[in-house]
């Protein structure tokens, strides 16, 4: 990258000014850095020292982001600045200069956390370039961490709501499970508005866990136990909880897994919540008696692939692309229920366990969702 790419990197809207320094007890030469950088660069505030109190003072005040040192300062040395500076920005750019080169001053320099280093006289070009990219190192570091900082929040809020959520929700079920209990003596129209009260109250609880969920991946906090796991048996507890939805929309399912015989290294409980996601998601994304197909293929001695094959509509580039984004939702025009984060918590819920996940499709002709997991060995 050089200097005029470097020059032309478009920061954030109000993102703060980046505060220099530069200390060299030549004044001509303090003077002519300072014209030299007004004049390329933007959106900077330069100061200038001439020895090394001014320029603890100097930082103390305006905390620099960058600083551009003399070596030899009088009697003093510039590399005695760069911890006082260190201390004063953890994150400050030091780059001494100096008109010798000297291997013993670098080693010395690097060591104390320099970050370059310029020979006297500076070559304007040189100076524009090295600045400008330890600015831009600056900036984006403290975009990144901008960044992780509001991930984090946004985790915890959706973490500690999620819990406010789930305690009032569960109370809910559990008087609507003691009315379902004593509906014997219940009307039609009661018993069907306790049922209506229990199937709303079990689909917004599996929401909420579904937001926690992604709150405990985002912040690094989702764990999985790995042990030796039957396919077959995890695949049937999966088939019984999506069982009724695919009868409801007269879709046949084809099991060609269960026989198999499969052992893999899985978190169970964490691979039936795969499972049923992206099982429900082959019933709602397919068409009125349409067909899925459970098939199974050992790629290689430590790895098998399950195929979930549907005959919905499929799904384009663009679609694919977007498949894995969190809260997005393919088709939400046509009702279609859900969060949109299922198969990015499915994503890395499979990562953890050490496979991966993907789809290939065809528009109009049904998509095969796919997963590998790695092969149970006695070894």
């Amino acid at each position: 990258m050089d200097s005029q790419q470097l020059k032309n990197i478009q920061f954030t809207e109000g993102a703060n000014q980046t505060n220099i320094l530069i200390v060299d007890d030549d004044l001509d030469a303090l003077a002519s850095l300072r014209d030299l950088l007004e004049l390329e660069m933007d959106n900077c505030s330069i100061d200038l020292a001439s020895d090394i109190k001014q320029a603890k003072l100097l930082a103390q005040q305006i905390t620099p982001d960058i600083a551009l040192l003399d070596i030899k300062l009088g009697r003093d040395n510039g590399l005695d600045l760069i911890p006082v500076l260190k201390g004063i920005n953890p994150d400050i750019a030091c780059i001494m200069m100096t008109a010798h080169r000297d291997n013993k001053y670098t080693v010395k320099a690097l060591r104390l956390g320099a970050n370059d280093y310029l020979l006297k006289p500076v070559a304007p070009v040189e100076l524009i370039h090295t600045v400008e990219r330890l600015r831009y190192q600056h900036g984006l570091k403290k975009r990144v961490e901008r960044a992780e900082n509001e991930s984090k929040a946004k985790s915890e809020f959706l973490s500690r709501m999620s819990h406010e959520l789930r305690t009032p929700m569960n109370a809910i079920l559990g008087f609507g499970q003691i009315l379902e209990m004593q509906s014997d003596g219940f009307n039609e129209i009661q018993r069907s508005n306790i049922n209506e009260i229990l199937q709303a109250g079990h689909h917004l609880l599996g929401l909420i866990n579904e937001v926690l969920d992604m709150a405990r991946i985002e912040s690094g906090r989702m764990e999985v136990v790995i042990e030796k796991t039957i396919i077959s048996d995890v695949l049937q507890q999966s088939l019984a909880l999506i069982q009724s939805q695919a009868k409801a929309h007269h879709i046949e399912i084809i099991d060609c897994l269960s026989n198999k015989g499969h052992i893999v290294l899985a978190d169970s409980m964490r691979l039936k919540q795969v499972f049923v996601n992206v099982l429900s998601n082959a019933v709602k994304y397919n068409i009125e008696e349409g067909c899925i197909t459970l098939s199974s293929d050992v790629v290689d001695e430590h790895h098998v692939r399950i195929c979930i094959t549907d005959t919905g509509k499929g799904l384009t580039e663009d679609e694919i692309s977007k498949l894995f984004t969190s809260f997005e939702r393919l088709n939400s025009s046509n009702n279609v229920e859900g969060t949109g984060i299922g198969l990015v918590i499915s994503k890395n819920l499979v990562e953890l366990m050490g496979g991966g996940i993907g789809v290939d499709s065809v528009p109009g002709e049904g998509s095969v969702f796919w997963l590998e997991l790695p092969l149970y060995t006695d070894a």
